[in-house]
Order: structure tokens, then sequence, then C-alpha cells
């Protein structure tokens, strides 16, 4: 468990470099569906990350994730440089069943995709 902990922060660090970041968003944003979306992150370095990606998609926008997030006409993606939990992609998929998740970033050169 100690190391899954630090092997998360390790990842948060590395999402801390506007270089990094930059190319973190590239490769999300090239996994993303071209229509406009509504991003969310639970994490500060996942809002940063969406609100990079937002700003190169027009008619798409950025927030910090909530459990109570009501859903509009777009379609959500849920983005963070750190890879998740198996509970907390339970509870994405269980409060958004159709959200594109894209997580794990900064894990590894290959995206994480779940839908």
């Amino acid at each position: 468990m100690a190391n899954w902990i630090l092997g998360r922060a390790a990842e948060q660090r590395r999402a801390h470099d506007g270089s990094t970041l930059a190319d973190l968003a590239a490769i999300a944003r090239d996994q993303l569906p071209r229509a406009p979306l509504r991003l969310v992150s639970f994490s500060v370095e996942g809002c940063a990350l969406a609100a990079v990606i937002a700003s190169q998609r027009s008619s798409s926008s950025w927030e910090q994730a909530t459990w109570d997030l009501v859903l509009d006409d777009r379609p959500l993606a849920v983005i963070e440089p750190v890879r998740l939990g198996d509970g907390v992609l339970e509870a994405i998929g269980q409060r958004w069943p159709d959200a594109i998740v894209i997580h794990g970033l900064a894990s590894t050169p290959d995206l994480t995709v779940a839908a």
C-alpha cells in the first residue's frame, strides 16, 4: 500500500512541470472525441490538465469534480494524471456510467483509458 501511495505522489509531482503538463494534455487530447466536452477532475493536478485541454478545444469547459455534479448536454470526461484506484473507478462508473475516464497519464508513457 505504501508503494502505491508513493507512486501516486510521484505522478502528481510530474504534472507540476509545465513541459510535462503540455505533453500529458496532448496525449489526452488525442484520445478524446472532437465534440465539445465537459472536462472534470478531482485533483489540483487534474484540474490544471483539464484546463489546458479545454483551452485548446472549442466549446469545452473544465471544473473540479464533485460527486453531486449535475450533467449537462455535453459528454463528461474525467481527467486525472495519476492512476486511479479500483474503488474510485467503480464510484465514477456508478455515478456517471457514460463518462470518459482518462487517468494514469503521468504513470506510464501509454495512456490509460476506461469508458
